[in-house]
């Protein structure tokens, strides 16, 4: 196990982020980011670098406080749109955060991934027209 002071890292997959600052940068050591790893935090911003390849489905669950997710523009496997996370192709919408405009999911997305808006507050979704799915719980427990 490496602690790189606020973030439990083992083989490369984050744990848990343990700190207090409102925005985590992710370490570039780091090539997964495991189930519930900022449960209970206060995190408003997450910032994903290009090592990141597997992001569990609950890696975001139960963070009330998070406004946005960026990924950096390297990454080969994720991308992200006015805060939200996908797919680098962007056909998978993976995770939202609390917005307090209307989620637009961008057009050529087709997929919803679970828990994508688990206990997320949002002013509104736009779903595409080349949306074909939406996964079981996509939007388990959201406040609209």
């Amino acid at each position: 196990m490496n602690d790189f002071k606020d973030f439990q890292i083992e083989n490369g997959v984050l744990i848990k982020y343990t700190g207090e600052d409102l925005i985590a940068t992710i370490p570039d050591c780091v090539v997964e980011l495991g189930k519930f790893c900022f449960k209970d935090t206060n995190v408003e911003k997450i910032i994903i670098p290009s090592t990141v390849k597997a992001i569990s489905d609950v890696a975001f669950n139960e963070t009330p406080n998070l406004q946005k997710i960026v990924v950096d523009s390297a990454n080969t496997t994720y991308s992200s749109v006015d805060g939200c996370l996908y797919s680098k192709d962007k056909k998978r919408f993976i995770c939202s955060p609390n917005k307090t405009e209307p989620v637009n999911i961008v057009e050529g997305c087709e997929v919803i991934l679970p828990y994508a808006f688990f206990q997320r507050n949002v002013a509104g979704i736009i779903f595409p027209k080349t949306l074909k799915r939406l996964e079981h719980s996509a939007l388990c427990n959201c406040y609209i």
